[in-house]
């Protein structure tokens, strides 16, 4: 068997995954007796996205999205997990402390583009990451 891997997109606000991939299930599937969220099945990577879910982007308050995030990363059904690659938000907020206190980050891979403002972003992402 080959390594598991998944990947969550943690943007409530704006969730672009979806677009990208363009898998072929667009939806999210629900187990309500097991309360589970299935990730979508783009062979041979797995995805959970708020976009995949049937409210597109959403307008929240942070501890909403702290919910939302919460939710689809504990519920979500991950299957043969190996490794979880998580597309965070490009600034410091809400998603990136939930996500930081649900699982064990064992790697970080930062990717921004040279403008100043970015650097900063990042820069706070960072120190997030090493606390």
């Amino acid at each position: 068997m080959g390594i598991g891997v998944s990947i969550f997109d943690a943007d409530a606000y704006g969730p672009s995954l979806p677009f990208i991939v363009s898998p072929e299930h667009r939806l999210l599937e629900m187990n309500p007796e097991k309360m589970t969220i299935l990730p979508t099945d783009t062979s041979p990577v797995k995805l959970v996205s708020f976009g995949l879910s049937r409210q597109g982007s959403a307008v929240m308050l942070g501890p909403m999205v702290s919910g939302v995030i919460n939710q689809l990363l504990t519920i979500a059904k991950w299957r043969e997990l190996d490794y979880l690659v998580i597309d965070m938000l490009p600034r410091t907020d809400d998603i990136q402390l939930t996500i930081c206190q649900i699982i064990p980050l064992i790697v970080a891979v930062i990717v921004t583009t040279p403008q100043k403002l970015a650097f900063i972003d990042v820069a706070k992402g960072v120190h997030i990451f090493q606390s």
